[in-house]
């Protein structure tokens, strides 16, 4: 039998209501903003005007993305 103490150094507080989605400002960390052009093989794909997820040019006609965008 193994027993370990864990000592609390941070107390989060988290207020949000069952059933709602507590609300984010980004998703990204630690991010810089890029310059249009910085990285061409980078795109943004975009359902309804609104940017749905990112995606990489891997030949001239393909680009390359997570599954979860595209299918479900």
């Amino acid at each position: 039998l193994t027993v370990r103490t864990v000592r609390l150094t941070h107390i989060v507080h988290v207020s949000a209501e069952c059933g709602s989605r507590p609300q984010f400002r980004s998703r990204i960390v630690g991010g810089n903003v890029s310059a249009p052009g910085q990285f061409p093989w980078q795109v943004s794909l975009h359902f309804q005007s609104e940017h749905l997820c990112g995606g990489s040019v891997v030949a001239d006609s393909w680009i390359l993305t997570a599954a979860h965008c595209v299918y479900g």
